[in-house]
């Protein structure tokens, strides 16, 4: 009797069932010494799928095309590395996205808090301003950047009526926005 990689047949198939699960036994036996002569045993998985065979739940033609499946995924080839100039183009292209300039505004607006400072831009309107987000102030600087208007403190806008609250003095940092 020769060695079998297989479990043996239930019990109670009929005589042409039990032939039949012997027959594929022994070709999915023989398939196995043929892998083996070649230097490497068929992996666990590939086994698995041979017993499926074996017993009758597989055609080998599923058994060959479910083991070929396995094989192409497992020694697939791998994509190369991103080149640094790939790399630097995907960045530069995350540059632009409305989500990268949004985390990028609310980081600016944290630190500018942190370190009681201001952002300075320029708005829709032309006009030079500069918010400091510690403490909710938005001031528009005069051309000569030595004057501050205050325009809005925490979202509320100074009324147009009120009388200006002017700073004299210049500003000692600033961040893009």
């Amino acid at each position: 009797m020769y060695k079998t990689h297989f479990q043996p047949a239930p019990a109670g198939l009929t005589p042409d069932q039990l032939s039949a699960y012997q027959e594929r036994e022994r070709h999915a036996n023989n398939a196995v010494a043929i892998a083996s002569s070649n230097g490497t045993a068929p992996s666990s998985e590939a086994l698995a799928l041979m017993q499926r065979h074996v017993n009758g739940e597989l055609s080998i033609e599923e058994t060959i095309e479910l083991t070929d499946a396995m094989l192409k995924a497992r020694y697939a080839p791998v994509a190369p590395a991103m080149s640094v100039s790939d790399s630097l183009t995907a960045f530069l292209g995350q540059l632009s996205t409305p989500a990268f300039q949004e985390a990028n505004r609310r980081q600016l607006r944290a630190e500018a808090a942190a370190a009681n400072t201001f952002l300075s831009y320029t708005d829709e309107q032309g006009r030079s301003i500069y918010n400091y987000p510690a403490t909710g102030e938005i001031f528009q600087a005069s051309a000569d950047r030595q004057t501050l208007t205050l325009l809005s403190v925490h979202g509320v806008p100074v009324a147009p009526d009120a009388a200006p609250v002017v700073v004299e003095g210049r500003p000692s940092r600033r961040f893009p926005q």
